[in-house]
């Protein structure tokens, strides 16, 4: 890719967390540059949720609606609570970081074009074209540069490595009657159904009468026998002792995990940004910090006339992953015991900033200690979807 320099225009496909973080840094680090922002919707809604471990400094830390430094973990016969405290779990809102990126994409040389989709993207080596839908209507334009962020279409969705659905239904609740602890997030509650797949309840609690409830499981597929929203409120209802009635709010959505990009690789003035990329993290669907630290190696590479990185994370992280991935695939019954094991096992710090994406030299031993290692051992050598391999 040509080095980005004063007066280039950018194009910016999506204006989800990676279209809207990669505009902010551009802006702000990339005087003279214009970026236009594509979003097929017609607002920027607050229709979830991001969490995340605060492991590192990025650009929406004032759009942090609540940090939890306890976290809870629960298998059926096994439950650990930790101090999270060195690094706090972290949650923004989609209304509260849309905000902020406003805020700082307010400026002349940045545009946000809402109802206008993106249809078909074509590097022509010196300039790129994009064709865009508005309403009925269609229009090229041309830009010196182009981010895709559009989600994958599912049929992409598909390679030799392992593949896990991260899939969920929750609901807001505002209640009056018996109050939680606001200050414990519950990360995974195995402690229920089973029946459809790995499956764990996910606990926000922001107030004392104020809790997101989610549903949520980890499969290969998605069974339409799955009612999320009945099996939240009754985890409300049944564990939590409140009155789900006022539901205040409701998120769903389907989170791909695997080491595979989704899109098309990259060409030298097209690069594909966010989920597209493969830019979060596989063996667990956390991808907010991971877009930040990305968004940043873009720009420097931008700065630079470099080549699009590969999403920021070691080979021996994509190592674990794939066979964290690829033992849930073959043996997804393991998932509750081998999550409570490492929460339970492995020291948190070390756990937390393996799974923040920035771990130690020590902080793989931690994890790899704390996992069952005669199952993973067994798994890896009868099963070549857990062998390294390059990741393309």
């Amino acid at each position: 890719m040509n080095r980005l320099q004063p007066g280039s225009r950018v194009a910016i496909a999506g204006g989800g967390c990676a279209g809207c973080a990669l505009a902010c840094e551009i802006l702000a680090r990339c005087p003279g540059v214009h970026v236009t922002v594509f979003e097929p919707s017609s607002s920027l809604t607050s229709d979830r949720t991001w969490c995340f471990w605060d492991v590192r400094p990025h650009r929406f830390a004032d759009a942090i609606h609540k940090r939890w430094d306890r976290v809870l973990v629960r298998s059926a016969d096994t439950e650990v609570e930790v101090d999270a405290s060195s690094y706090p779990y972290s949650c923004i809102r989609a209304e509260d970081f849309f905000r902020a990126a406003r805020e700082q994409m307010s400026s002349e040389s940045c545009s946000i074009r809402l109802g206008t989709s993106v249809e078909e993207i074509n590097d022509r080596e010196d300039h790129v074209d994009v064709l865009l839908r508005s309403g009925a209507s269609d229009s090229t334009e041309r830009f010196t540069h182009v981010f895709d962020g559009r989600p994958p279409a599912r049929s992409a969705q598909r390679s030799s490595e392992p593949m896990l659905l991260q899939h969920f239904g929750g609901i807001e609740i505002v209640s009056s009657t018996t109050p939680v602890d606001p200050s414990v997030a519950t990360l995974m509650d195995f402690s229920v159904s089973q029946q459809h797949g790995a499956h764990f309840m996910y606990v926000l609690p922001f107030q004392s009468d104020r809790v997101l409830v989610e549903s949520t499981y980890l499969t290969t597929g998605i069974s339409e026998d799955i009612d999320y929203e009945s099996s939240a409120t009754a985890y409300a209802s049944d564990v939590l002792g409140i009155d789900p009635s006022r539901v205040v709010y409701r998120e769903s959505g389907v989170l791909p995990m695997t080491l595979r990009p989704l899109g098309p690789r990259s060409t030298p003035r097209v690069w594909s940004i966010g989920t597209r990329a493969g830019v979060g993290r596989a063996s667990s669907g956390y991808a907010f910090d991971a877009i930040q630290h990305d968004s940043a190696r873009l720009v420097d590479a931008l700065l630079r006339g470099q080549p699009r990185p590969r999403p920021p994370r070691s080979s021996i992280l994509s190592m674990l992953d794939r066979v964290l991935l690829s033992l849930l695939d073959t043996h997804n019954a393991a998932a509750p015991d081998l999550f409570a094991r490492l929460f339970q096992s492995a020291e948190t710090d070390k756990l937390v900033r393996f799974l923040g994406d920035v771990p130690r030299p020590l902080d793989y031993l931690a994890v790899m200690w704390a996992m069952p290692k005669a199952q993973v051992i067994r798994h890896v050598l009868t099963n070549p979807s857990a062998w390294p391999r390059p990741i393309g």
